[in-house]
């Protein structure tokens, strides 16, 4: 069994998780298309880091191994309750 195994860089890569936080409406139309038509070139323009900021931004509580899951970010909700 593999895990998370990467088939091919061109795809495989943060350009997965972008279209992922798109697909999943967890980003907006307005930045998605931004960073894709814009910042996805050999030499990044500056306004690009911001845009990259809010995709980071929007992923901060989620686990995006399991986008639909409960992110437990309290550790104690994580101890049995008695």
């Amino acid at each position: 069994m593999v895990g998370n195994g990467v088939t091919d860089y061109r795809f495989d890569n943060d350009i997965a998780l972008l279209d992922m936080t798109f697909w999943y409406g967890i980003l907006d139309t307005e930045t998605y298309y931004n960073i894709t038509n814009n910042c996805l070139t050999d030499t990044i323009p500056n306004y690009c880091y911001s845009l990259f900021d809010n995709v980071n931004n929007a992923l901060e509580n989620i686990n995006i191994y399991d986008a639909f899951g409960k992110c437990w970010t309290n550790p104690s909700e994580l101890a049995p309750q008695l």
